[in-house]
């Protein structure tokens, strides 16, 4: 997929330069969805009126498919609607991601179940694809980092920094060989 032009957006007192790049490597189908939404007020002003939009929000994610493209996909575009409906959503953003990904997890079984049933005619279910996946929700200037599977976040701070030029993984892969 060809990179997307940079956005910028600052609603706070940090500037967001957002876009997104993918490179499919040696495989034949690109299972990964990434979004990015450097205004996430727009969304929540649709789905929650009464979240006050002067702070500003923003919503990106990594969902890294596998065993096909449907599963990443419905997150790519389900994800951030509701984890802006989410009762939390405005006052604690923690709590609000925490249970998103527990309802998205469950929405999104049904939703495969529900579309191999019609394909199967009713037979038992076999979801056979799923995606692992990695967010952040920009609260002022404050990011919300989750993952679920072995989706990863990295910081990178570039020169002029405190530091030399660093990487710093902040997420915590979720793998079965981690206890």
């Amino acid at each position: 997929m060809p990179a997307v032009a940079p956005e910028k957006y600052s609603g706070g007192d940090v500037a967001i330069l957002a876009g997104e790049y993918q490179k499919i490597g040696g495989r034949k189908v690109q299972e990964d969805r990434c979004v990015c939404v450097p205004d996430l007020n727009e969304v929540a002003k649709k789905h929650n009126p009464q979240v006050p939009v002067d702070v500003r929000r923003a919503f990106f994610a990594v969902f890294d498919g596998f065993g096909g493209t449907s599963s990443s996909e419905w997150l790519k575009d389900n994800f951030h609607h509701l984890l802006t409906r989410h009762e939390a959503f405005a006052d604690n953003p923690e709590r609000a991601l925490q249970e998103t990904f527990g309802k998205v997890d469950q929405t999104l079984l049904e939703t495969m179940e529900g579309q191999d049933a019609k394909r199967h005619n009713g037979s038992p279910h076999h979801v056979r694809t799923g995606s692992c996946g990695t967010v952040c929700l920009v609260v002022g200037n404050v990011a919300h980092i989750a993952n679920v599977g072995d989706s990863s976040c990295v910081l990178y701070r570039r020169k002029g920094s405190a530091t030399e030029p660093a990487a710093e993984m902040i997420s915590t892969d979720h793998k079965a060989s981690v206890q």
